[in-house]
């Protein structure tokens, strides 16, 4: 939890987060996860000119998060954030490098979301292998990114 107390963003985004938002971020993320029957959620905020996807520290495996990647390689994430709307996929629906997050985490499905603050997209949580993905699973999801975003917001 050292990390989350530093700060939650990448260099894509300078804000500082104190650790009590980002423990707040950090609990709605990993009962978000549960809630959906899952296990691993991983953050990711955008660049200022949101082309770059940058892994965000809190406390998950680093591995996940290291590598800036180009918004346009994850066509699945792109459609998320045009619609606005949590979009759950499987290995049969991984495109360009998201076939490369099936390969490299072991993952068979998961679900990605926008988070969005008002009209501002910070950036995407991942959720891996849920077991639910209902329609309803879908707007909780959403609704748990839309606040990990309002917190990152408020703190920048």
């Amino acid at each position: 939890m050292n990390e989350v107390s530093e700060r939650i963003p990448s260099n894509a985004n300078e804000c500082r987060i104190a650790a009590p938002e980002a423990a707040v971020i950090e609990t709605k993320v990993r009962s978000g996860s549960s809630a959906l029957g899952g296990g691993v959620a991983t953050l990711f905020l955008l660049s200022p000119d949101q082309k770059i996807l940058e892994g965000a520290i809190l406390g998950w495996d680093w591995t996940r998060t290291s590598f800036p990647s180009e918004l346009a390689y994850w066509p699945n994430v792109c459609d998320a954030i045009a619609h606005n709307r949590a979009v759950s996929i499987d290995e049969t629906d991984a495109r360009s490098h998201e076939l490369g997050w099936f390969e490299r985490g072991g993952s068979h499905a998961t679900v990605r979301v926008p988070m969005c603050a008002g009209d501002r997209v910070l950036g995407v949580l991942f959720f891996d292998d849920p077991k639910r993905r209902s329609p309803r699973d879908l707007a909780a999801a959403k609704s748990i990114a839309d606040g990990c975003a309002e917190l990152i917001a408020r703190a920048a």
